[in-house]
């Protein structure tokens, strides 16, 4: 979400006579390329931050339990 807010700020700051955010003849001729390096190099930041958080908790909500159903005294059941 706070992307989706940035990104949207991005657009309303862009003058009216330009195509978009990211007209590569608007990047060159201003000299705004470094910024849209920063800009991008801080968004591929965050959702790499944002896709291991989510590959964390989707691990641990799937080894969330025992994976060996056992009786009772630790007795490993293998029969199904």
């Amino acid at each position: 979400m706070p992307m989706v807010i940035w990104l949207g700020y991005e657009l309303h700051k862009q003058p009216r006579d330009s195509l978009g955010v990211y007209d590569p003849v608007d990047i060159h001729s201003r000299g705004l390329l470094k910024i849209h390096l920063r800009n991008t190099m801080i968004y591929l930041g965050y959702y790499f931050i944002m896709f291991f958080i989510a590959l964390y908790y989707l691990m641990a909500a799937l080894l969330k339990g025992d994976p060996i159903k056992r009786h009772e005294g630790d007795e490993i059941v293998t029969d199904f």
